[in-house]
């Protein structure tokens, strides 16, 4: 009974229930005059008018595969948060959680503990290596005479880290 059914969809449905256990979570660590939202700024909000110390939006995220430095999932949660129409002034906290695996060498082993500039270099720098493999694949392509594809995720690294960003990218991520 261990093999995955064709029509089966774990991922989804389990991001599903980690969100709502989220959510009863926050609920018990209520301080007076917090709300917990599920789905209104992302998957989960804790938000107080009165107290803005405890604000905070979660994005749950459930995956089998590692975490890497160019995962898609990681750079489309921060397009979100980018988005003119999400106000990230109003949380202290932007918290990816994940179940995914993080490699050896990622970045993200020690971003709790880096500091903004820091972690900013690390994206550049994770653009600058995705543009450079990205390049190389179009160079290797030209003697195939095929088109090579941009992935979305480096789509998404161009737009986040747009130098016209900058301030916004480096004010998000000092909360995540």
């Amino acid at each position: 009974m261990s093999d995955k059914l064709s029509f089966s969809s774990p991922e989804p449905t389990g991001a599903i229930i980690t969100q709502f256990l989220i959510a009863v979570q926050k609920c018990f660590e209520m301080k007076e005059g917090d709300c917990v939202f599920i789905e209104t700024d992302g998957d989960v909000s804790i938000y107080n008018d009165f107290n803005n110390n405890n604000n905070q939006q979660i994005e749950i995220k459930e995956y089998f595969e590692p975490l890497t430095d160019s995962h898609l999932n990681f750079w489309n949660t921060l397009n979100n948060w980018m988005n003119p129409n999400f106000d990230s002034q109003k949380y202290n906290e932007l918290i990816i959680l994940t179940t995914q695996e993080i490699g050896a060498n990622s970045i993200f082993n020690n971003w709790n503990k880096s500091e903004t500039d820091s972690k900013y270099l690390a994206l550049k720098k994770t653009l600058s290596d995705s543009q450079q493999r990205f390049s190389t694949r179009q160079k290797n392509k030209k003697t195939n005479k095929k088109k090579t594809i941009k992935p979305l995720s480096l789509t998404l690294m161009e737009k986040v880290l747009d130098p016209n960003n900058e301030v916004k990218i480096k004010e998000v991520i000092n909360k995540v």
